[in-house]
């Protein structure tokens, strides 16, 4: 019963954390947190946690954020994969509807440059992050985005080649 009151005890503290949160807005900072806990083993953890994230996802900052974890050389891998693929998830079933065309925009502005990460994992998730953009967004709403691809192949980069 002692295992028992601690795990609920810590279950407790991590409700009241998240609770906390406030969501007219996130920061990386906040959703860094819940993407760790989402991996958690412990369900309960996991569940607050992916409560709070698809919470978040009609903010404006949602997109940005998760890109800016993505691309985050400090976070562990771990997070920055649930991050790719979270963005993935919210591009397939949220892009076209979100009425958030600055943070789009900005997506779309600073994503190019996660097909040089240094992890191939990231490169890959970058990729299939961009691939479902273009599908919805490109030509009409991502101009030059054929011409900045093109660009970083012909850079003789591998990491850009590679990731392209």
């Amino acid at each position: 019963s002692c295992g028992i009151n601690a795990v609920y005890g810590e279950y407790q503290t991590f409700q009241h954390y998240y609770k906390q949160i406030n969501l007219s807005s996130m920061s990386v900072e906040q959703i860094v947190p819940l993407i760790t806990a989402a991996l958690s083993a412990d369900k309960g953890e996991q569940t607050a946690a992916q409560e709070q994230l698809e919470a978040a996802k009609p903010l404006p900052d949602y997109a940005t954020s998760l890109l800016t974890i993505l691309f985050r050389q400090d976070a562990p891998l771990a997070a920055r994969q649930m991050a790719g693929v979270l963005l993935k998830q919210f591009v397939e079933n949220s892009w076209s509807e979100c009425p958030h065309t600055a943070s789009k925009d900005l997506v779309k502005a600073n994503i190019l440059p996660g097909l040089a990460d240094s992890i191939s994992k990231i490169r890959s998730s970058t990729a299939a992050i961009i691939s479902e953009i273009a599908v919805l967004d490109f030509p009409e709403n991502w101009p030059g985005l054929f011409e900045q691809l093109m660009g970083m192949i012909g850079s003789g980069d591998a990491k850009q080649v590679h990731g392209v």
